[in-house]
């Protein structure tokens, strides 16, 4: 483990001192962020539970949803795709990292590592949202909703190690796949803009189950009402196995596939 923060120290040394200078202010907006939108969930979960009225459940996953982005954001504009390519590329390689005397298993579990760190504030927002909602006891709704958050917290995860695993192993192939997070990034925004049409519903609404699964939409609510099963204590343990699939995907993958290619030479 010291040669993994090793190789993240060297990584956060050679940031350039205005990426340092923005990382850190990145982080300091983020645990802003995390703070209000663990504040907002706890008050709207505990109106709905305890009121029995109407809360726009889609605006709030949206809220969690830009903080989610702006993780994405910090761990691929800020941690892989930084200065440190561009600004050693003419004397190295593509990756600066495999010029150094170290495995090539460590750098890629520090890389991994980065952006599971990265990551915290949005799983932190979606453990409160799961938890909450097994504390008030389980409603198809808020299941629902909990579940959408868990099920795209999962695709960044896959997106995230597919980028760094074509990355590592296709330098000049598929370079679609290289950019499979940044493009990820592009369709959540435009779900976050997509539940800003939705119709508002007055205040103080009576909330029943067809009000609230209509929140995005009347052609959502199949899609959303299948989400119920994962927003619940399941969405915890398919939160691990998409951190465990990454694991294998970014650091055990690339190493099987490059030792094959090696054997072919």
């Amino acid at each position: 483990m010291s040669r993994i923060w090793k190789i993240i120290k060297v990584h956060w040394n050679l940031l350039d001192g205005l990426y340092k200078f923005l990382t850190i202010f990145y982080i300091i907006i983020l645990t802003m962020m995390t703070q209000l939108d663990y504040k907002v969930i706890k008050e709207e979960i505990e109106y709905y539970i305890n009121a029995n009225k109407y809360v726009n459940f889609a605006s709030t996953i949206s809220q969690s949803l830009s903080l989610m982005t702006f993780c994405m954001i910090l761990y691929t504009y800020f941690i892989r795709r930084d200065p440190i390519v561009k600004k050693y590329r003419k004397y190295y390689n593509r990756d600066f990292f495999v010029q150094l005397p170290i495995l090539k298993k460590d750098i890629l579990l520090g890389k991994f590592l980065l952006y599971i760190c990265s990551s915290i504030p949005a799983l932190f927002v979606m453990t409160t949202f799961i938890s909450l909602n097994i504390y008030y006891g389980q409603t198809n709704v808020v299941s629902a909703y909990s579940g959408l958050l868990v099920l795209l917290l999962f695709l960044w995860f896959l997106a995230a190690s597919i980028s760094n695993l074509f990355e590592e192993v296709y330098k000049d192939k598929f370079s679609i796949f290289k950019f499979l997070d940044l493009w990820y990034i592009l369709i959540v925004n435009f779900y976050i803009l997509h539940s800003f049409t939705s119709q508002p519903i007055y205040v103080g609404t009576i909330a029943n189950d067809t009000i609230m699964f209509n929140s995005l939409g009347e052609r959502f609510v199949p899609i959303l009402k299948m989400f119920r099963y994962i927003g619940g204590i399941w969405g915890i343990p398919v939160i691990i196995i998409s951190i465990i699939i990454s694991y294998f995907i970014s650091c055990k993958l690339p190493i099987y596939i490059l030792g094959k290619k090696e054997k072919l030479k």
